[in-house]
């Protein structure tokens, strides 16, 4: 029972850190986005 517990408790760590890492990446996408648009803006 325990040993179930840890598998699914180190699953959810993955998704989290995976989520995590996948919401940097789309908030820095984003960023970039931003930018590129004002730069486009300017000239």
């Amino acid at each position: 029972m325990v040993a179930k517990f840890r598998m699914k408790n180190k699953l959810f760590h993955c998704a989290f850190d995976f989520w995590a890492f996948y919401e940097n990446f789309a908030k820095t996408i984003y960023l970039l986005s931003l930018a590129l648009q004002k730069t486009e803006l300017k000239r």
